[in-house]
């Protein structure tokens, strides 16, 4: 959903009337229900998201996840690797911190990106990207 509302250029406050729209069955009688329990009968599509996930994603998917992005290793290249990285930590919470720390952690060349101390996950794939560029274009002059 979020990625459409992305693409779609969504405003914040029409978001849960638009995903509302998808709902059926079991999963438009939670959004009922949790618009109950919110006492002023509205909610916003983060709410409603977080109700969805923990009434239908299996408990442990988080830790599961938590688990799997702390032992993802880069084998390949920068790319690939920020690629299976994004795929496991927008399903888990963490801090800006701490993703920087896991995505340094798993790469193969960490020691010369961790002593940039990047201050965002932003900051670190770039560096971490530039820093294979340069690896890349050295090996080819020799």
């Amino acid at each position: 959903m979020e990625r459409w509302f992305g693409k779609n250029y969504i405003h914040v406050d029409d978001q849960i009337d638009i995903a509302v729209d998808f709902l059926k069955d079991g999963a438009l009688a939670t959004y009922r229900a949790a618009r109950e329990l919110n006492h002023t009968n509205e909610i916003t599509w983060q709410e409603l998201k977080e109700v969805l996930l923990r009434e239908y994603q299996p408990y442990d998917a988080i830790a599961i996840n938590q688990e799997k992005l702390r032992r993802l290793r880069q084998t390949k290249s920068v790319g690939e690797y920020i690629n299976e990285f994004n795929s496991l930590s927008y399903k888990v919470k963490l801090s800006e911190t701490e993703k920087v720390r896991i995505f340094v952690d798993g790469l193969k060349d960490r020691s010369h990106i961790a002593y940039e101390q990047p201050k965002s996950l932003l900051e670190a794939k770039t560096l971490a990207q530039k820093r294979e560029t340069f690896f890349n274009e050295e090996h080819k002059l020799k």
